[in-house]
């Protein structure tokens, strides 16, 4: 993935609009939530960073637990 490539080197505000890419296509991805919260911590984005994370926890709950279901 591009984006994490730009993280690594250091060009976070591309890092930042690929994961926002992803995120058009795939709006439940855990995993590209969790990785911009990242790089939005890295650039000081307190706000944008927990958001996402609490996205990221809440869309890999949801991908790991299912209820069970009730007739």
């Amino acid at each position: 993935m591009s984006a994490e490539y730009k993280a690594k080197w250091g060009d976070l505000k591309g890092a930042i609009a690929d994961y926002t890419k992803v995120l058009e296509y795939r709006p439940r991805d855990a995993n590209a939530f969790k990785e911009r919260g990242q790089v939005r911590l890295r650039v000081g984005d307190l706000a944008g960073a927990q958001s996402d994370l609490a996205n990221a926890a809440k869309y890999a709950i949801k991908e790991t637990f299912e209820p069970p279901l009730v007739f």
